[in-house]
């Protein structure tokens, strides 16, 4: 892919962080992993890939001359915003989609919804979170409604699809 070997020793983690530098969480922490190592993963995330698109699973990447138009992105992920304003909450939404529709004008955000768990998360704030994406250009991960529904909360995501 063009990188050098000290340039992902630099950035990727031992292999059992891996999960943490995933999310965004933590970088070069038990490194580094050989150059064969990240080759193999290479070829196991193209194997990967192959499979889902052969039986119609439509990844949300755009890698490998694969293209698909699901971008995955946790803004604020296990994190509070630094400021509550908002104006500033739908101003940080509606940017990193512009950024979206620059690279891809058919993008559809994929987002975890479980950073509404936190008690920042009022109902005005997710509101105006959500509320300058278009219908159909979001979805939602409500990946802990079987506990704790966030469409409950948030009246369906306010019309955005959630899973």
């Amino acid at each position: 892919m063009g990188f050098s070997q000290f340039e992902l020793n630099d950035y990727f983690t031992g292999s059992a962080f891996l999960a943490w530098l995933r999310m965004d969480n933590l970088q070069k922490h038990a490194a580094p992993l050989s150059n064969s190592w990240h080759q193999l993963q290479f070829q196991l995330v193209k194997q990967t890939i192959q499979r889902m698109t052969d039986i119609g699973i439509t990844p949300t990447i755009n890698l490998l001359n694969l293209i698909s138009h699901y971008y995955a992105c946790d803004l604020f992920n296990e994190m509070t915003p630094p400021i509550s304003d908002l104006e500033y909450l739908t101003d940080v939404n509606v940017g990193i989609f512009q950024i979206m529709q620059t690279v891809d004008s058919k993008a559809v955000w994929v987002m975890q919804a479980c950073l509404f768990l936190s008690s920042f998360w009022t109902i005005d704030r997710v509101r105006n979170y959500l509320s300058k994406v278009p219908i159909g250009r979001l979805i939602l991960l409500d990946l802990y409604s079987e506990t704790l529904p966030q469409y409950l909360l948030f009246e369906s995501f306010y019309g955005h699809y959630y899973i």
